[in-house]
């Protein structure tokens, strides 16, 4: 048995001076450290030294510098769950928790393949992919899996090979003349990290292909030629034999994540697929990047550019707007749907494929000729919860037109990670240009990498048009109006007021439905919110954005929205509505978050 004994202390009667000395509290800490590091070390077993998961452990930045250059898989998991990222976030290793979320380091859940997630396309042709053989294509050409879209098909539209079909399609008796297997070996445009495959037999019927595998191979710089591909290299299973079906999609997660320049798509033992998808991370070759002296579209996809977050795609993916060439037709950009309200916004955060300083940009509205963006704002900032700092202020944009920005026309802000595109009030844009030298990782001190961590959040008024993307907002709280509709649980709950400025250190989402706060007697208060990020559970601190509501307005939540909400100066009472009592709740360390009032943003 064991027994607790609690002693109550009159706060008059407590000691001065600390429990703790200095000297004490320091060993505290060090054991707790020492602890987490143990734990940690259990789950990551036994690691390579030329590992990242080994170099984040054992803190080691240089390292970590040089094997992300050298194109090392930043989102590698163990048997655990664990990548790089849960490393530095668990060991509380500050400056390598900021280096990999800028070189696209995830945590383990967030690093999980899903269909709906946002990756790229590797093997698509856009991207400058392409096949270079495959052992047989009778009926149709290998090279129309990497076109876009799912295929299209005509009835009786016949060539001199039969029935003509938008995918690969080989001739019958594979397992008699050809060993039971066809294979195209196709060379990505860009190497990467895949994730997972889209293997689409969209209209094949009668003659799809029953089975496919993918295999790899990493080139790592050097020249291959097809008869080496077809004769000599050794590859990679990445994906085992998978059963398919009729004219439909099949996704599968890649059973070995790595870095891949070719990829070998094989069917058994024939038969015809419409559309081969590789989804992953790009991983150029930084090191000769860095070496050149020459300015680079640093957003571009195939430097390793990422929309991570877009605040509406109704019309297109935003993906688009970074793709290279110019946009083929309207549909090969990014568009939001119309807006109605005075003070609407659409943005779009783009993470660079490697930090670097913005000299020049192009905002590209080709085919958007009645629905371009009446203005547009640039802003810039290094590091998750960075702060945003102007690039290109209010500016408006002209239909169907190349627009360019360089020198007096743009702010140098210093080096920048991410880039926020901001659409007044809504419509179109094609393609997104922003060049500038990258900055080799070593050259990120631990001081600027730290300091990137913090930022100061300022309260902007709460208005139905800022507030869209998260949420709804009812201004006539007084009258009851947002009873009307009430479904699920309400309940009171009381929470302490603060004063601006403070330290936000946790958000809470209500993942089955929206959540309404409603004031109860309040004059003022906070309310401050993030949507998901693009992969797993954490919120987005890249459009965390805060909000000064009065006590006459409540906020109604969508669902999935991490969100915070606070009185202004006292304590204060809000009625909850939602359909769970207690949301899903995280900490934000190791970024520090201070919301200020709006006049102080500089």
């Amino acid at each position: 048995r064991r027994r607790i004994i609690i002693i109550i202390m009159d706060a008059e009667h407590l000691p001065n001076k600390p429990i703790l000395s200095e000297k004490d509290a320091k060993i505290v800490n060090e054991s707790q450290k020492n602890s987490a590091a143990k734990l940690v070390k259990e789950r990551l077993g036994e690691l390579s030294p030329d590992s990242l998961h080994f170099a984040v452990f054992n803190n080691d930045l240089e390292s970590v510098c040089s094997l992300i250059s050298s194109g090392k898989n930043v989102n590698a998991v163990n048997e655990h769950g664990l990548t790089p990222l849960d490393v530095a976030r668990e060991m509380n290793q500050s400056e390598l928790y900021q280096l990999l979320r800028i070189s696209g380091g995830v945590s383990g859940d967030e690093s999980k393949y899903d269909p709906k997630g946002s990756y790229v396309n590797l093997a698509s042709v856009k991207l400058g992919s392409k096949v270079l053989w495959t052992n047989n294509e009778w009926f149709a050409s290998a090279s129309n899996l990497l076109k876009t879209g799912r295929g299209v098909f005509h009835p009786e539209t016949f060539t001199d090979a039969g029935q003509l079909y938008d995918g690969w399609e080989t001739a019958r008796h594979s397992a008699f003349r050809r060993g039971g297997r066809d294979s195209c070996i196709i060379q990505l445009g860009v190497p990467g990290v895949v994730r997972g495959f889209d293997i689409d037999t969209n209209h094949f019927t009668g003659n799809y292909a029953p089975e496919a595998s993918v295999e790899g191979f990493n080139a790592n710089g050097n020249e291959v030629s097809s008869e080496q591909l077809q004769n000599e290299v050794k590859w990679t299973e990445i994906l085992p034999k998978k059963a398919l079906g009729p004219s439909a999609q099949h996704f599968f997660a890649a059973e070995r994540v790595e870095r891949w320049t070719h990829l070998r798509f094989n069917i058994y033992p024939d038969g015809g697929v419409a559309r081969f998808r590789a989804f992953g991370d790009v991983v150029p070759d930084w090191k000769s990047i860095e070496n050149s002296d020459k300015a680079v579209d640093l957003a571009s996809v195939l430097n390793g550019g990422k929309g991570v977050f877009v605040s509406d795609s109704f019309y297109s993916h935003p993906d688009n707007a970074i793709m290279p060439e110019r946009g083929v037709n309207m549909g090969d950009g990014w568009e939001t749907k119309r807006s109605r309200d005075k003070d609407h916004q659409e943005w779009l955060v783009i993470r660079l494929g490697r930090v670097g300083r913005i000299e020049k940009l192009e905002l590209d509205t080709n085919h958007f000729k009645g629905n371009y963006p009446w203005g547009v704002t640039v802003e810039g900032c290094l590091g998750e919860g960075g702060k945003w700092k102007s690039i290109l202020g209010m500016t408006h944009l002209q239909g169907h037109a190349q627009q360019f920005f360089e020198g007096e026309q743009i702010k140098d802000i210093g080096l920048v990670s991410h880039v926020r595109v901001t659409i007044y009030p809504d419509g179109g844009i094609s393609r997104i240009r922003l060049w500038g030298k990258p900055v080799a990782l070593n050259k990120l001190g631990k001081e600027l990498l730290l300091n990137s961590l913090l930022t100061e959040l300022p309260a902007a008024p709460l208005t139905e048009g800022a507030f869209h993307t998260f949420g709804t907002v009812s201004d006539s709280v007084s009258q009851g109006l947002w009873l009307s509709n009430v479904k699920g649980n309400i309940y009171s709950t009381e929470v302490e007021g603060s004063s601006l400025p403070l330290n936000l250190s946790e958000l809470q989402k209500n993942e089955e439905g929206t959540t309404t706060f409603f004031p109860v007697g309040l004059n003022e208060y906070i309310v401050v919110v993030a949507l998901p990020s693009a992969r797993g559970n954490r919120p987005d601190l890249l459009n965390l954005s805060a909000f000064r509501a009065n006590g006459n307005q409540a906020v109604h939540v969508k669902e999935g929205v991490w969100s915070f909400v606070c009185p202004l100066n006292s304590k204060g009472t809000f009625l909850v509505l939602t359909s769970q009592k207690v949301g899903k709740k995280v900490n934000l360390s190791p970024n520090t978050i201070r919301l200020v009032p709006q006049e102080s943003k500089q």
